[in-house]
């Protein structure tokens, strides 16, 4: 399971200059979660905790803007990443993802 983690996490931007045991030493971090269809990840507003990355599957990001309307603004799938920038900058999620 971590040679699959590392060989993912090469493909992410954010870990694309590292090299093979500084991406073993990420990998060591991550666990692999699984969430029922329409579970929620994450919540707009609330601290981030983690960064996620998407192994199969579609997520979408939902933002209530200051009128009270929902909209999505965005879809991720296998691949894509989300969650950095609460992570790293200790910011309030932007956006619910589910």
């Amino acid at each position: 399971m971590i040679a699959n983690t590392v060989n993912r996490l090469r493909q992410v931007e954010l870990f694309a200059a590292l090299d093979g045991d500084d991406l073993l030493a990420v990998a060591e971090f991550t666990r692999e979660v699984t969430y029922p269809r329409g579970e929620v990840v994450c919540r707009q507003g609330k601290p981030g905790r983690r960064w996620y990355l998407v192994q199969e599957g579609e997520l979408r990001a939902l933002h209530v803007d200051p009128n009270g309307i929902e909209r999505q603004v965005d879809r991720f799938g296998p691949g894509d990443s989300f969650g950095e920038s609460s992570l790293l900058l200790g910011e309030p999620h932007d956006a619910t993802v589910e």
